[in-house]
Order: structure tokens, then C-alpha cells, then sequence
């Protein structure tokens, strides 16, 4: 009996037909991991475009508690979805380059569809001079 496509190509990278490197998958798997939070969607799309916020803007923004902003930047950064820069006594937060204009148009797709394009064409026009 022959393997089903299914069972051939399981494990294997899409379109390359080598075993995609068990590190990389990894790290993949925690971001998504990370995302999977509502509260961190709303900090990465609040971010998008190239803004860039402290966490007392956040505070203000979100009124959320300074400990769940506090938490949910702490776990944005280790997974390099965030940036932080110190200026001016102020630590400044920005989207990293690792959060790629795709991935965050299939996650608008799924969050508000109405607003994709625009908040997309938002997003690519901060990140196109980081590239």
C-alpha cells in the first residue's frame, strides 16, 4: 500500500522537500504561542504602522493594570515580536522586523476583515524603511 501525500510530505517544508530545521520550528511555535493572547494582538496591531509607545501611553491607551501591560510587553519582547529603545528617561516600544506584514494580514483577516487593507497599508509603510 502506498503512504498517502499526507504521510509523504509530513515534516517536510512546504515546497522544499527537506526537513525544515527543528530550531526554527520552534521559535515559530512559541511566537504563535505568544500571539495567542488577545491582550498581545491589541499591543502588536496598537503598534503597527511604525508607532511607537511607552508603557505609560499603553497604560493610557488600554487602561488596563501597569502589571498586565508590564506582563504582556515582557512576553512581546522575548519573543523578539518587540523593540525597546531607551530615549529621552523613557523606554520607547516599537514592532520588531521578525512581526512580517503577512502574518499580520492573515491575523487581521480573522480579527476585522473591514479593516484589513487599511490597517495593512498602515502596517507596510512603517516597516518598509526597517527592511
Amino acid at each position: 500500500m502506498l503512504p498517502s501525500r499526507h504521510h509523504a510530505t509530513r515534516g517536510r517544508a512546504a515546497g522544499t522537500g527537506k526537513d525544515p530545521d527543528p530550531a526554527d520550528v520552534y521559535r515559530a511555535a512559541r511566537i504563535f504561542a505568544c500571539l495567542a493572547h488577545p491582550a498581545r494582538i491589541r499591543l502588536i496591531c496598537a503598534l503597527a504602522g511604525g508607532r511607537s509607545a511607552t508603557q505609560k501611553e499603553l497604560l493610557a491607551e488600554f487602561g488596563w493594570p501597569q502589571s498586565t501591560v508590564a506582563r504582556h510587553i515582557g512576553a512581546l519582547r522575548d519573543r523578539g515580536l518587540l523593540h525597546a529603545v531607551r530615549e529621552d528617561g523613557h523606554t520607547r516600544l516599537t514592532l520588531d522586523g521578525t512581526v512580517t506584514p503577512q502574518l499580520l494580514s492573515v491575523l487581521c483577516q480573522w480579527v476585522h476583515p473591514e479593516t484589513r487593507e487599511q490597517f495593512l497599508s498602515k502596517f507596510t509603510r512603517g516597516t518598509e524603511a526597517g527592511r
